[in-house]
This record gives structure tokens, sequence and C-alpha cells, in this order.
């Protein structure tokens, strides 16, 4: 957001015993149909999910997506790959921390 020239507040939650209720909160006021996070305020629109929001933000200032199919599809792998990499590492601490 920062190299981007958009000003922010940055808002961090605990991921704790608190976090059911917070997530909750967020449900009812429309901030989030996951109850997750992050979340973006912008444009007068309340957008949620990373992956999303990184397209959301490049487009927005016309720097990382391309014109034609072909331009945007490297957008989409490494977006694709991503999130690969966070389900892999995420079962893998699963495995390691005995859940």
């Amino acid at each position: 957001m920062t190299e981007l020239g958009i000003d922010f507040e940055d808002k961090r939650y605990a991921y704790d015993e608190t976090w059911q209720a917070k997530g909750k909160e967020f449900e009812e006021k429309g901030l989030s149909l996951t109850r997750k996070l992050p979340i973006l305020e912008i444009d007068g629109h309340i957008l949620s999910e990373h992956i999303p929001i990184l397209r959301y933000l490049s487009r927005t200032i016309d720097a990382y997506d391309g014109v034609s199919n072909y331009d945007k599809y490297p957008v989409d792998a490494v977006s694709s790959i991503y999130i690969d990499w966070r389900v892999w590492l995420h079962d893998r601490s699963l495995f390691f921390d005995g859940h």
C-alpha cells in the first residue's frame, strides 16, 4: 500500500480465543463473509481474501496486469502457485505439529 501511495491504517487482531467472537462481529457487520482477514476498505467497497485484494490493487495502478488474456496469465499462474504453496505449508505444519 505504501509503495502504491495509498494511505492506510493497519489494524491487527490476535488469532487466539478472542478470534471467534471478533470474526462473528466482522460477519455481522458485513465486513467479511468468511470471518477471515484480511479485509480492505477502499473506494467505497469492502474487499476480502488476500489474493483478490492483491489483484485489485495491481489493476488499480495498471502496473501488474496486461491487456490480453495471455498477458494476464502470469498473474493468475503466480497466484495459483502461491495458493498451492500455502496449502502445502499448512499441511506440513499439521503433520509436524501432530494435529
